[in-house]
């Protein structure tokens, strides 16, 4: 086979994979939504947090603060979400996409949901973006080309 053609070909198939891992990567990252002043998964029909204070996205997070605590998502593929849980936010039922608890957090991220303790177990640069969203006179800001908040 000359090697023009194989090439050809490789550069082909490694074009075509790349195209793939882009569309699923968009497609994942679309899944969340701020819809008001809430935070929905629609990918997997689960709210992740209502009436939110404030929010922030750093990519590849979205911090956001809400009844159901601090919720930190890694919206790339087999990514993570973290949350110091208010429990008193919770709904009791699960009516809605933007309703929750931990136990429909649980069923629908299994081993992706890390509950946390405190703020401490976030990074230094982290805690200090959770720190904006949770003033209760935070304005929106866009100190870095990545990290847009908004507070309600």
């Amino acid at each position: 086979m000359p090697i023009k053609k194989l090439i050809k070909i490789s550069c082909t198939v490694v074009l075509s994979l790349l195209v793939i891992i882009l569309i699923f990567v968009g497609i994942r990252i679309y899944e969340y939504q701020i819809f008001i002043t809430s935070l929905v998964d629609y990918g997997k029909r689960t709210g992740l947090n209502k009436n939110m204070t404030g929010f922030a996205t750093d990519f590849p997070y979205i911090y956001s603060n809400g009844d159901f605590g601090i919720v930190v998502v890694n919206v790339l593929p087999y990514g993570t979400v973290r949350i110091i849980p208010n429990h008193k936010g919770f709904s009791k039922t699960f009516e809605s996409p933007g309703d929750g608890n931990l136990e429909s957090l649980q069923r629908a991220y299994g081993d992706e949901l890390i509950v946390l303790e405190s703020i401490d177990q976030f990074s230094e640069d982290e805690r200090k973006i959770i720190s904006e969203i949770t003033k209760k006179d935070s304005k929106p800001r866009y100190d870095r080309d990545t990290w847009v908040t908004r507070s309600y």
